[in-house]
């Protein structure tokens, strides 16, 4: 009789210890259930922001000041980051590590590509410059030896340059359309040019040491071919041209520009007339 209440006692025990281990089990299952049930759910919140969910839409916007991308070795082949004065810029690399192209947009607003030689050095330069769109050639010690681009007025025009970097030759068009080839000089100062002139008639230019021409060859506004030689002043001073009926004629000018001698050779007669410097005819003599 003593023993019954410890018997009911210890089986409401028991009892107790069974509800709280089915408690438990229940409970760890609810846990793992929402863990997988929520866990899609965040990864795809994480997929589908950075665009993996759907190929086709990209991310809204990713910031950052520089992307790299690297080879297997983990070498540095490309980048794009920001210069030294915040501009962006893109630069490709070999295998190696050399520098072989760069895209940037340069301090004064401008952009340009710049390609790079073996030795690392720039090669050549496609971009804008103050006057327009140009291209810029180097050796392969990084001297610019070629541009090709606008001069003032937006006139199209190539630039050659020595080993040096001085000018030596220019192919230029002019105000009105027409083009000449020149070479230059010590200080790049013009010596000789061969092109069009204003009235669209072939001529050669020459020039003294200081770019002052001195000598034309050409065509007169008949059409036919003559010789110009001008002083130090620019003013013309003895021509030697054809005439219509293709006879010939040299003339002396003095410093106003009035012919004072005139040897002339018009059907068959050859003629010598001196005159004065008003013009007027002081002398003639017919052979």
């Amino acid at each position: 009789m003593n023993n019954a209440p410890n018997s009911s006692l210890e089986a409401r025990l028991n009892q107790l210890e069974t509800s709280h281990r089915a408690l438990e089990g229940r409970y760890r299952r609810m846990k793992l259930a929402l863990g997988l049930a929520v866990s899609p759910v965040l990864l795809g919140g994480l997929l589908a922001a950075s665009g993996w969910m759907n190929p086709g839409q990209a991310a809204a916007e990713v910031a950052a000041k520089r992307f790299s991308l690297v080879g297997d070795d983990g070498k540095e082949l490309a980048a794009m980051e920001l210069t030294s004065d915040g501009l962006p810029s893109v630069t490709l690399r070999d295998k190696s590590g050399g520098i072989k192209a760069r895209f940037a947009v340069a301090s004064n607003g401008l952009a340009n590509v710049w390609m790079f030689g073996e030795e690392g050095k720039v090669r050549a330069q496609f971009g804008f410059d103050t006057k327009g769109p140009a291209m810029w050639l180097f050796d392969k010690e990084g001297t610019g030896r070629l541009v090709a681009g606008f001069s003032e007025g937006e006139l199209p025009g190539m630039w050659l340059d020595d080993k040096e970097g001085q000018p030596v030759s220019r192919w230029v068009q002019n105000a009105s359309g027409f083009a000449s080839l020149e070479m230059l000089g010590t200080g790049g100062l013009r010596q000789s040019a061969l092109g069009l002139d204003d009235e669209n008639r072939p001529m050669l230019w020459l020039y003294d040491e200081r770019g002052v021409g001195r000598a034309i060859l050409g065509f007169t506004l008949y059409g036919n071919p003559g010789l110009w030689l001008d002083d130090p002043q620019k003013k013309t001073r003895a021509s030697l041209a054809m005439g219509v009926t293709g006879d010939c004629s040299f003339d002396l000018l003095d410093a106003s520009g009035t012919s004072r001698a005139t040897l002339s050779g018009e059907e068959g007669k050859e003629q010598l007339t001196l005159r004065n410097k008003s013009g007027e005819t002081l002398f003639t003599t017919v052979k």
